[in-house]
């Protein structure tokens, strides 16, 4: 069996990179310091062989807490094993990914009315699972957790050959510009998507104190 393996970067430590100091490896249970390294050094381990065999990933710890959704829930320290969802306790990953290489025009632009569609139809769906998902009996947390957030991730897949159709090369600044348009698009439908379901079927039980809270 294999597994993902990552690494939780604080704000700290890029800023011991960034100024070339040490920094203190702690045990995570006692928070003691085991080791005190060169930041640098460390970083430039992690990118080599993250480069290498895609291993390991990196995850942005602080940042991903500065957007947690649900701070009065708990404090993110961790994701699913391949890193898409930051996730709380006991909390499962209700994962879709959109396939744009099928949202393409005869004339190599985006269909954006149907990647519209397919946006809100997979929210409608992500979002079904959360009710029909077969939980663990015997970890009745689990049920709990997915109820109580009906935390769902859509992603996409394709990309790379959408840009191929388009005639935009993969990773130049006009490929990126591109890729953030594609993707602010999915996040708006998805968003306006999930704010009609919170109309017709009530918003997550956890709403207050979350993000979202309108109070």
């Amino acid at each position: 069996v294999n597994f993902n393996i990552s690494v939780a970067i604080t704000d700290e430590f890029m800023a011991a990179v960034r100024d070339d100091t040490d920094f203190h490896l702690r045990n995570p249970r006692d928070g003691k310091v085991w080791r005190t390294v060169r930041a640098r050094d460390l970083f430039a381990k992690i990118v080599k062989y993250a480069h290498h065999n895609g291993e390991p990933g990196a995850l942005f710890i602080d940042a991903a807490n500065r957007s947690n959704p649900v701070p009065h829930l708990y404090e993110l320290e961790a994701t699913n094993p391949c890193g898409e969802q930051f996730l709380g306790g006991y909390e499962n990953c209700c994962l879709g990914s959109i396939n744009l290489a099928r949202h393409v025009t005869p004339d190599g632009g985006v269909d954006w009315p149907r990647l519209q569609e397919s946006v809100e139809l997979a929210t409608v769906f992500l979002d079904n699972v959360v009710d029909a998902n077969q939980y663990v009996p015997a970890v009745p947390e689990i049920k709990e957790a997915a109820l109580r957030a009906r935390r769902i991730g859509l992603g996409i897949m394709g990309l790379g050959d959408l840009m191929f159709q388009a005639g935009i090369r993969y990773g130049s600044p006009e490929g990126e510009e591109f890729a953030a348009q594609v993707v602010e698009f999915i996040r708006y439908h998805a968003m306006q998507t999930s704010i009609a379901l919170a109309r017709d079927r009530g918003p997550f039980p956890s709403i207050q104190g979350s993000i979202y809270d309108p109070d």
